[in-house]
């Protein structure tokens, strides 16, 4: 699914510290790396991957979909591999996540059912701390 820049910018603005904190992680870019490297993934498939796993953190793909949402951003990867690759991302980058990204987004956050706690953050205008810097480049990245 398409997200404009102004959702995602909202989103990123009011993503918990510790999954922004794990958007930034130079460790976990040096993951996505290793990632890429073992299956042969280029600049551009790089981008989808990490650009998926961003829509993950923001709560605009579920957790569970991550596999799913994947595959349609590498057509070009036969799907075992893009498997292989969700399912490595999930273990060494999502996993010790995923409680918080639980807590975040109580179910899917899309136009028909976004998270209340959410909604009610973007009402009152209270965003979570956040990078200005963070939120500029990510929202480039993901909407390439």
């Amino acid at each position: 699914m398409k997200h404009s820049k102004e959702e995602i910018h909202q989103r990123l603005k009011l993503v918990p510290d510790e999954l922004g904190e794990c958007l930034a992680s130079m460790e976990n870019m040096a993951i996505f790396r290793d990632i890429a490297n073992k299956n042969g993934l280029g600049n551009d498939e790089i981008r989808e991957m990490t650009g998926e796993f961003t829509m993950v953190i923001l709560g605009l793909t579920k957790l569970e979909d991550y596999g799913s949402e994947l595959k349609k951003r590498l057509p070009a990867v036969p799907e075992e591999k893009v498997g292989a690759i969700a399912k490595e991302v999930n273990e060494k980058i999502l996993k010790p996540v995923r409680e918080v990204l639980l807590r975040a987004y109580n179910g899917p956050l899309d136009a028909d059912t976004e998270n209340e706690f959410l909604a009610q953050k973007i009402r009152e205008g209270k965003p979570f701390k956040n990078s200005k810097e963070l939120i500029a480049e990510l929202t480039n990245i993901v909407t390439r």
